[in-house]
This record gives C-alpha cells, structure tokens and sequence, in this order.
C-alpha cells in the first residue's frame, strides 16, 4: 500500500531562444540630402522673437512663429546646423518646431495651441510583449496629453512634435522588453512510506563534475549496477532514472512529468488528480451538480533575476473521505514557501 506523500521535483532552467536573421540585399543608397546651413551667432539676453528674425536672416530660410513665442535667450553657436541651432534656442521656452516644405514652424507643443496640429505628428506603437495598461499606468503624467491608448489591439498612438515623439517611443522601447522564459519540469511521485525512511545521499550515490560557483548546470554520475557502465545525466534525470526502477519494483509510482514554460512573473498551474460530480441540492425541477477535484497541485511563479531564479510555490494534497455513505468530503493540506534557485538546479 502506497503512503500518501506526495514528492516534487522541480527542474528550472533558461530557455533560449536563437533567432537567425535572413539576410537582405542592401537598398540602393538614397541620394544625399543638401546640408543644412551652419549658423555662427552670439545672442545675449536677446527676445525670443528677434533670435529667430536674426537665425532666419543669417540662414536665408523662412521661420514662421506663432503668437506664445515670448522668453530671451542667452547662446553663443558657432558652424552649427540649423535645426540643431532651433532645438537649443527654443528648448528653454517648451517651444518645438517643424519643417513645413521650404519653411520652418515654431509654436508652442500644446494641444490646446490651434496650430499643434502643424507641429505635431502621430505614430503608432504596436507592443508586442507588454499590455498598454502597464504602459499607460507607467506613463509620465506630463506625456499623458500626447498618448492614446487602445487595449483592444494594444497600440499605443503618440501625437507630439518630433522631439517629443521621439523621446516617448524610445521609452516605449525600454518597457516593451520580451519576459524570460523559466522551463519547469515536475515529477509527481508516490513513495512508499519505507522508502521514503530510508532515503537518503547513498540512495543517489551522484558526485559533481565541478563546483556549483563555476558550474551552474550539475552533472552526475548514475551506477545502474556494480561494475555497470556508469551513464551521465543530470540531477533530475538522475532521480527520474532511480523512481522509474523503483516503479519496476513495486515500491513507487509515477503519476505524472508534465513540463511547461511559463514567463517571468507568471503563474504555472500543475494539477494531478481525480475529478467527481456531486449532487450537492435537489429540486422539484433540477439538481445542482458541482465538480469537485481531489489530488496533488503545484503553482509555481518564477521570477527571473541576473544570478538566480526565486520560485513562489504553493502545494496542495487533497483527497476524498468517505462520509459514512453520504457525500464524500474533501480534505486538503496546504502550503507554501518561496526558494532561490540557479538555472538547471533541481528541488525535492
């Protein structure tokens, strides 16, 4: 007769996945675009206005400003592009800019601004590994303004001046990061209670090729019988290997080795059991009928860290007991711990 002590065997490791790029013939290259003029000026404590009146003379390219242009400037430039010359006269006032064919419009990046419009320009960003409500709930509330979000299809729409449209789509970038990927593999055993008394280190009889600090993915050294050929393998395949002959034997059962992949932060539901349906009130015109499970479960969720691999796992046993003929009841034992692991180490 079998005990009821149930054993876990959890194997984590990283998953990694190879992409290979296929290469692409190169696209004729574009023909150069005209430079942009170099302004050399000095403005101390100049308005706002005439800066620009004086950029615009000294460039020979039309610069449009509207109404909100107000503030001085203090900047010495020397052979400096034109736009980067804009981008450091307007930067203290919030203003921002657009070229506009031949010309250049400045105005203030306000979507309250009747010419926002003119200025802005939208861009959408499909998220691939991350839901726009995490996005939205990260978001500066300054850059609120400037996005829409759609959770249906998970865009994020982002309408702002270049400079600004840029800086919120690189931020975009850094969330939507693709989540490690932890492989889990259990084995659910049942032991007989003999067994289990006598388990211990010679029951494995393995020995490590080197140290754990220099070596995370442990080897060992499996003796099938005395003066057998000694077959390597890992830890979890080792003690698969030992509760398979122990099956033969009679003294175990393996009830299951499911292996599932779950991502960093994300819950894997294991469950190995029996299911009924019972009755549980009667009417005139129906019964209700539930379905109650009884059995071995494990959650597991892992979080991914540099060094380390931390598993919140959380055990249930349940089983059915017979209620002097009337509906079984279930009854269940719990618990739960949270471990630190390495990639390829295995838990009992």
């Amino acid at each position: 007769m079998f005990g009821r002590r149930m054993i876990f065997l959890i194997c984590s490791l990283f998953v990694v996945f190879v992409l290979l790029g296929v290469g692409k013939t190169p696209l004729p290259a574009r023909a150069e675009q005209e430079s942009e003029p170099l302004v050399t000026i000095i403005f101390f404590e100049m308005e706002l206005r005439e800066a620009l009146r004086e950029l615009a003379l000294q460039t020979g390219v039309n610069i449009v400003m509207d109404e909100n242009i107000t503030g001085t400037v203090t900047l010495e430039l020397e052979d400096t592009p034109l736009e980067k010359a804009l981008q450091m006269i307007l930067a203290g006032g919030g203003f921002s800019y657009r070229k506009v064919d031949d010309y250049y419009l400045v105005g203030l990046a306000d979507p309250k601004n009747r010419i926002f419009a003119d200025l802005a320009e939208t861009e959408f960003y499909f998220f691939k590994n991350t839901k726009v409500s995490t996005v939205e709930a990260l978001l500066p509330e300054a850059f609120r303004q400037n996005v829409r979000f759609d959770p249906e299809t998970n865009v994020a729409a982002v309408t702002a001046p270049r400079g600004l449209r840029e800086r919120i789509i690189a931020d975009f970038k850094k969330i939507d990061i693709p989540r490690a990927q932890v492989r889990v593999r259990a084995l659910v055993s049942e032991v007989q209670t003999e067994v289990i008394k006598e388990w211990g280190i010679d029951l494995f009889n393995w020995e490590f090729t080197s140290s754990l600090a220099k070596k995370p993915d442990w080897t060992a050294i499996l003796d099938l019988a005395p003066g057998a050929i000694e077959v390597e393998t890992d830890v979890f395949g080792l003690l698969h290997t030992k509760i398979r002959a122990m099956e033969k034997e009679g003294t175990a059962k393996i009830h299951a080795d499911p292996v599932v992949q779950v991502a960093d932060g994300k819950t894997a539901d294991l469950f190995i059991g029996e299911e009924r349906y019972l009755i549980l009130d009667v009417y005139e015109t129906y019964d209700r009928v539930e379905k109650v499970e009884a059995g071995t479960g494990l959650k597991v969720t892992p979080r991914v860290f540099e060094d380390r691999i931390e598993l919140e796992l959380t055990q249930t046993v349940s089983y059915f007991v017979d209620n002097n003929g009337s509906e079984p009841v279930v009854r269940v034992a719990e618990f739960g711990s949270t471990l630190r692991l390495i990639p390829g180490q295995t838990l009992l």
